[in-house]
């Protein structure tokens, strides 16, 4: 058996919007103390949803603290009581386990989250029954696929909650669910995809590659296909030409390719759960084809007119998500401090969290006055994992831990951290 823990960092600020990469051109849709596939053991227990005793035995089983005559200290991560008492009381109100996704507005999903969902899943065990709390600006379709794959391995019944933004492939994991639960603050956005970093893109006015959405092109490809113009001299004419003077033919093409590619995602997804082919085809082509800019909201109305199961968060349940949300945006706004000539940024920008575990993307940026201006000196960024364990001095602590002990956690082996 093994666990998703690499040995070497994630590459340097890896999900910072800027140095976003498509993979093989793919389409974009530290430790603060100091690939696997779905498992398929048969002793993962499944909850019955028919016994309210099973459910509420399952929650309490995982409160914070399973002895109350030790003590916990929760102090070296910060809100993790905010958090863990979110998620306990999002369960209850749900009566059914809850894991919570959040991406932040500098970051975006790729297949490093899919590795880690599957850490949280392991933990969480096989249930009929799974809440996945989503909050995210978008990122790698292939990842949302996999995710939802991912999902449907562990439970029967999958609900989706987006209590705010769920844009692009934050849309497409929604759309996984066999039911989304939305407030007065959601919304989701169309899926038609962009290229960014690929070699042929067009470049900024500092030399830098831009990202081209796929609606930004998709009249000049119509207009190429129609075969309209008579000669040479007509095209020239059009506004069009400019366009390729600017966006190498080749690069166009990677675009429509793209789009194919998150009309196969969608229709993948929509699959899971949906048997009618006339909603599946309308939900494919509305989201990638009918909104005229990428970031247009898409509300429960609209969804819910597509066919897709939508549902209404309770008061309570919205206010609990809102205030979690406000926890994560908080950790998410990073911190700065500056000594003599030198800068150290961190920043903690994706966080997957359940009962007793938060996972959270991790990254330190230390820079130096060279030739007087800031310098990068050192980057890195890694997954951190937090959760409960005993230390050397008797008591309980919320800690993140290191790989290696990581890994005896994960398997169920006890862990003692920290100086005697």
């Amino acid at each position: 058996m093994s666990f998703y823990t690499p040995n070497t960092p994630l590459a340097s600020n890896n999900k910072l919007k800027q140095n976003q990469q498509n993979n093989d051109n793919e389409t974009s849709f530290g430790n603060e103390n100091t690939s696997t596939q779905p498992n398929s053991d048969p002793n993962l227990k499944v909850n019955d949803p028919n016994d309210a005793s099973s459910i509420n035995d399952s929650i309490n089983k995982n409160s914070q603290k399973d002895d109350l005559n030790i003590p916990l200290d929760t102090s070296r991560i910060p809100f993790w009581d905010e958090t863990q008492n979110l998620i306990n009381k999002l369960e209850e109100l749900f009566s059914t386990r809850v894991i919570t996704f959040y991406i932040s507005e500098i970051a975006q999903l790729t297949n490093e989250e899919v590795d880690e969902l599957y850490n949280h899943l392991y933990k969480v065990g096989k249930t009929d029954h799974l809440i996945l709390v989503i909050y995210g600006p978008g990122g790698n379709g292939k990842a949302a696929y996999r995710i939802v794959k991912l999902l449907r391995s562990f439970t029967k019944k999958l609900t989706i909650v987006v209590p705010a933004k769920a844009a692009s492939a934050m849309t497409m994991l929604a759309l996984g669910g066999d039911e989304i639960i939305m407030g007065p603050l959601s919304y989701l956005t169309p899926i038609d995809t962009s290229i960014a970093r690929h070699p042929l893109a067009p470049l900024d006015a500092s030399n830098r590659p831009i990202s081209v959405e796929i609606t930004e092109v998709q009249k000049y490809l119509e207009l190429v296909k129609s075969g309209s113009f008579e000669n040479v001299d007509d095209f020239r004419k059009t506004p069009y030409y400019a366009l390729t003077e600017k966006v190498h033919p080749i690069f166009l093409g990677t675009v429509q390719r793209s789009l194919s590619l998150s009309k196969l995602f969608v229709r993948g997804i929509a699959k899971t759960h949906i048997t009618d082919e006339n909603i599946i085809d309308n939900l494919v082509n509305k989201l990638n084809d009918a909104y005229p800019i990428h970031s247009y909201p898409i509300l429960k109305e609209d969804i819910a007119d597509m066919g897709i199961n939508v549902k209404d968060l309770s008061e309570e349940q919205n206010l609990a998500c809102q205030e979690l949300l406000s926890y994560y945006q908080t950790l998410a706004n990073g911190s700065v401090r500056v000594k003599d000539n030198t800068r150290i940024t961190v920043n903690r920008y994706v966080f997957i969290e359940s009962i007793k575990f938060r996972s959270y993307v991790y990254a330190e940026t230390s820079e130096k006055i060279i030739n007087n201006k800031w310098t990068i000196v050192y980057s890195n960024a890694n997954y951190n994992r937090a959760t409960i364990v005993r230390n050397k001095k008797g008591y309980s602590e919320a800690y993140a831990l290191s790989t290696k002990e990581f890994r005896k956690w994960m398997k169920g082996e006890e862990v003692i951290v920290g100086d005697s």
